[in-house]
């Protein structure tokens, strides 16, 4: 019989500075690898808003 995971976890890292929260700039690729990664991640993310619209859609008709 399989197993499924019944936990989820997750995390948010936030920068600090002499105790509060800071600013920091916005991530930009580099290497050729890390361009063709930020674009795959944006692809990704995209077919999933785009996913959740149509779901959000379907349940709020």
């Amino acid at each position: 019989m399989g197993q499924t995971s019944e936990f989820t976890a997750s995390s948010l890292m936030v920068a600090m500075e002499d105790g509060k929260p800071k600013a920091i700039p916005p991530y930009v690729p580099e290497s050729e690898d890390e361009k063709q990664r930020d674009q795959a991640a944006k692809i990704r993310r995209a077919f999933k808003d785009e996913y959740l619209e149509k779901l959000k859609k379907t349940f709020m008709a």
